[in-house]
């Protein structure tokens, strides 16, 4: 066997492409860095800005910012007001899923993303503060660059029938809410179907559509096999020595992905052999599942509170889990009481 791969015509193209790769890379950060001292120069003057003077400045800001990107041959993008889901979820505003860059790839998963450097504040006049404030990001799946700034947002409320958007979101929810019943309808009528029927499931649905009309997407059955509630994360952690986090078990062929619910549902409302349907994590599909079988639960337990087994040690998964959930009873219970009293915190500057 060669120590070494041949210097053939297929490395030779992946050393180029990789060379290639690290050279855009590079570019990337050299005109971001560029166009962000730039932009310093343009938010200096939003700072600088009298209270009358704020809206011409800030329109202002907007032109230069726009020439900028047009010199540099960059994307000047700007985004309506949006919620950290609706950020996060963005398909029309890929940013949302970006993180702060970082030198070493193992530790992205732990870098701040856009959604926390823009809404991770403690109050109001702390994300006041931060209009026009210098932020970067960097794309992990497209390794994509931004230097973006929040412009202005909005506070909590009741929004009234004649803002922007709210008719266009209410028609969309009215639209999901009704398209969710009648998939639900569709789901129980297949799932009686098929309760009803003696033949195998690939038998029994064929000519069997979505919709239940003709053209419209073939259903298929397909197995998932065995899986688990709750599993080990296989994303690389910062500290090596620390026990993978738990995380809900995500099944590659339920499209939309899995979820709490997804999982109460399959593993304590139905029992074995039921059929019923199923929402997916995103609530987008619907499936309609059966139980076929599941593992010996007392033996389960049997052997997870065996005699060699420390529920509180470090390294268990029990402890793990039992340590979230007690940070998410606590956070709850902080925030009933500031919302109870309505605590207001002294920033650290007054």
């Amino acid at each position: 066997m060669p120590e070494f791969k041949p210097l053939d015509e297929l490395l030779k193209g992946q050393i180029r492409a990789q060379l290639r790769d690290q050279r855009t890379r590079a570019r990337m950060s050299e005109l971001a860095q560029k166009a962000r001292g730039e932009m310093i120069k343009i938010n200096a003057q939003f700072a600088e800005a009298k209270k009358e003077e704020v809206e011409q400045v800030r329109e202002k800001m907007r032109q230069e910012t726009k020439e900028l990107a047009a010199n540099y041959g960059l994307r000047y993008v700007e985004t309506p007001f949006l919620s950290p889901e609706e950020l996060e979820e963005s398909e029309d505003h890929p940013i949302g899923s970006a993180t702060e860059p970082v030198a070493n790839p193992f530790e992205r998963t732990t870098a701040p993303t856009v959604v926390e450097q823009h809404f991770a504040v403690a109050d109001f006049d702390t994300l006041a503060r931060q209009r026009y404030r210098l932020m970067e990001a960097e794309d992990p799946s497209t390794l994509n660059r931004f230097v973006h700034w929040q412009i202005d947002f909005l506070k909590p409320h009741v929004p009234t029938w004649t803002e922007e958007g709210v008719q266009e979101q209410v028609r969309q929810a009215w639209i999901m809410l009704r398209a969710r019943e009648l998939a639900e309808q569709r789901a129980e009528e297949i799932a009686k179907l098929l309760r009803e029927s003696d033949k195998t499931w690939a038998e029994a649905l064929e000519g069997v559509t979505e919709t239940g009309k003709e053209g419209s997407q073939s259903l298929v059955a397909v197995y998932t096999g065995e899986f688990s509630w709750l599993t080990q994360s296989s994303a690389p952690q910062t500290n090596p020595f620390a026990p993978p986090p738990m995380e809900i078990t995500q099944i590659p062929i339920v499209l939309g992905g899995t979820s709490q619910e997804f999982m109460k549902r399959v593993f304590n409302e139905m029992e074995n052999g039921a059929i019923g349907p199923v929402w997916s994590g995103d609530h987008r599909y619907i499936f309609v599942a059966r139980v076929d079988n599941r593992t010996n639960l007392e033996q389960t337990q049997t052997d997870f509170l065996g005699p060699n087994t420390n529920l509180f040690s470090f390294f268990s998964p029990y402890e793990a889990i039992a340590r979230a959930g007690g940070q998410s009873v606590a956070q709850q219970w902080t925030e009933n009481l500031i919302e109870r009293y309505q605590v207001k915190w002294q920033d650290a500057e007054e």
